[in-house]
């Protein structure tokens, strides 16, 4: 074997950089490495020889850009005798691509990439491809004279919805075009009885609702007004039964008042939610009371922890921003 001096090998390592060399495996062979070593011990260039001068330079390290290795300072070189290259070197000079024509990813396992290679697994060969499904033919609607598909429970959406707010696929609560207006006038509207009159159709917090001249409306203030004329304004239908809130709409039940006795009324009737009656009360009319009497003697924070309640929440009852209506 003819030993190759430090330019040579350097110049010739560069060429393998610039052309691919030829593809080959790591059989057993003799093979020299030659490196070059800068003054702290590191390889200025690491190159791989195949001792017959036919498989050309296979490998070559830490040779950073051409003009740096051009200027790059003379060292001494050695020579290392090698069995056969490595795996990983082999493989760090050429890159191997799938065996697949026109696919150009990193071979993974037997010569295929990641995706080709599952093809090849799935169907036995790497370029099939899976047959699109056939979609399976929905089963109609389970109500009579429907023919769109089924969704949910054996229903179309259309009937399903109407299961889910109404209770059952056929029942419906919106009225058709000039149903609501037509029942108002023919059948609340004639009503002589003294019982509440519930309004059938679409509701909100309990209160009827319908549209009309272009826009949603109470049905009860249409009633009132056709019973006791139009509204004075800032009146507002009030119910002298104190059911307006189930959906009243018995026109003698009616009369415009003014939101203060319309309030009023509710006091009256027992529909207002203050006090004990609001869902989010925490002390009882008693407890107020009690804590009204213990103003002023204690502080404030050893009332809010007997009472197991804010010192805010005593501080608004101290000031009368709240139970402000008690006695």
């Amino acid at each position: 074997m003819t030993a190759l001096s430090l330019d040579d090998a350097m110049r010739q390592a560069c060429d393998a950089v610039r052309v691919a060399p030829p593809k080959r495996r790591c059989a057993p062979g003799r093979w020299t490495r030659t490196d070059s070593l800068g003054k702290n011990g590191k390889n200025d260039a690491a190159v791989l020889i195949d001792d017959d001068q036919q498989g050309g330079f296979v490998y070559c390290e830490g040779l950073g850009s051409l003009a740096q290795k051009a200027n790059a300072r003379r060292a001494p070189t050695r020579t290392r005798a090698l069995t056969s290259p490595t795996c990983k070197e082999v493989e760090m000079a050429e890159k191997r691509i799938c065996a697949v024509e026109g696919c150009c990813k990193s071979v993974s396992v037997r010569g295929f990439c990641p995706a080709h290679y599952q093809r090849w697994r799935k169907y036995g060969d790497p370029t099939a491809k899976a047959s699109p499904r056939e979609p399976k033919p929905k089963p109609s609607c389970a109500v009579e004279d429907c023919d769109l598909p089924s969704v949910a429970r054996g229903w179309c959406e259309k009937h399903y919805w109407r299961w889910r707010r109404n209770g059952g696929p056929l029942e419906q609560k919106h009225a058709s075009p000039g149903e609501a207006m037509r029942w108002l006038s023919e059948v609340a509207l004639p009503f002589d009885s003294d019982a509440c009159l519930t309004w059938p159709f679409a509701t909100s917090a309990g209160y009827g609702r319908i549209w009309h001249d272009g826009a949603v409306t109470y049905p009860h203030r249409l009633i009132c007004a056709a019973v006791n004329g139009p509204a004075p304004e800032g009146q507002e239908a009030a119910h002298l039964c104190g059911n307006g809130h189930l959906g009243c709409v018995n026109p003698a039940h009616l009369v415009w008042k003014t939101r203060a006795d319309n309030l009023a009324d509710r006091l009256v009737h027992g529909t207002h939610n203050r006090g004990e009656a609001h869902p989010a009360a925490k002390l009882t009319e008693g407890e107020v009371r009690s804590i009204r009497k213990l103003l002023g003697t204690i502080p404030m924070r050893a009332i809010a922890e007997r009472f197991q309640v804010s010192v805010g929440t005593i501080g608004s009852i101290a000031y009368q921003q709240n139970w402000g209506w008690l006695e």
